[in-house]
């Protein structure tokens, strides 16, 4: 919390509706929106993660009528865990019913969250501060594709895994109903946050303007991207992803012409599979050298509880 004029933290065992974040963020803005000064609001929302904030009797109008299976709205995360956790593989998988409900809970969770969306951006229309805003919403925890278990803390680095909503809205309606395809990374937000502010990223982020990106300031051979989850990694230049474990041989996928990733290209595509491993040994020394060392956290019971129903 250091830094931040104002800071809360909502933890996921308090009795307090999802959307309460929104609703503080919004009542600090109203206060704050009668100065010119500039301001950065950020909330972190559960977005369509379990739990899922919905009554009993709001849960009993989803889809499927008269569901019987194992998703319950406030243990859901515990459930998809506990499914997670089974030992045999093939006993690691939701029924079609169970899908219908996740999807049906995770709809009617966003569709709480975007009702007080609109009122922050109504506030901000109110003050006249919507035109001159930027408003970034991101999703930072894909769901996956089935039929592998949604949600799961710590999973394989496919694109299924990666890919999640980013939509900006820039000052004075540039770019508006524009949409573009190119990868991107949180650093990229971080970066355009800061140029927002005029102020210049440290060394160790290297991203790049979102809004620069998007009127087509890219290099001409486009940039490495790598995702990394302890020694795994999952590396992207172009329409080429290289993913694979530290110490282990990786394997190559094109993905115009394989965007299943069925086959290996590392054999046949030497020059490319050379050139993304070049690319994706520098990310990673660079990314060590930035990186701090800190010692492991001693977790109190609320946040031990607070771990447990979301999921891990």
């Amino acid at each position: 919390d250091r830094g931040w004029d104002r800071f809360e933290e909502y933890s996921p065992v308090k009795d307090l509706p999802a959307t309460e974040p929104l609703a503080q963020a919004t009542a600090w803005l109203e206060k704050q929106l009668d100065s010119k000064s500039r301001r950065l609001v950020v909330t972190h929302l559960r977005g369509g993660h379990p739990p899922w904030d919905l009554t009993t009797a709001e849960a009993g109008q989803l889809p499927p009528l008269e569901y019987g299976g194992l998703l319950h709205a406030r243990r859901g995360a515990i459930i998809l865990h506990d499914v997670r956790a089974r030992r045999r593989a093939n006993t690691r998988r939701l029924a079609t019913e169970d899908w219908q409900r996740l999807h049906a809970f995770h709809d009617a969770a966003l569709i709480k969250q975007d009702a007080e969306l609109v009122k922050l951006l109504a506030l901000l229309k109110k003050k006249g501060a919507y035109d001159d805003a930027m408003i970034v919403v991101v999703g930072d925890v894909p769901m996956g594709d089935p039929p592998e278990v949604p949600f799961d803390p710590a999973p394989p680095l496919r694109e299924d895994r990666l890919l999640a909503p980013l939509y900006v809205k820039f000052p004075h309606g540039a770019l508006s109903g524009s949409q573009v395809t190119l990868p991107t990374t949180s650093m990229d937000v971080a970066t355009t946050i800061l140029a927002a502010f005029d102020l210049k990223p440290a060394r160790h982020i290297d991203g790049v303007d979102l809004y620069q990106s998007a009127v087509g300031v890219e290099p001409p051979l486009g940039r490495p991207l790598e995702a990394t989850l302890g020694n795994d990694y999952s590396s992207r230049w172009g329409l080429l992803l290289l993913s694979g474990r530290l110490g282990r041989k990786p394997s190559l996928c094109e993905l115009d012409v394989d965007p299943a990733c069925v086959s290996d290209a590392f054999e046949s595509r030497p020059i490319a599979a050379r050139a993304l491993w070049r690319a994706t040994h520098k990310l990673e020394i660079e990314a060590r050298r930035g990186a701090k060392s800190g010692s492991r956290a001693q977790l109190d019971d609320d946040e031990n509880a607070a771990l447990t129903v979301w999921g891990y």
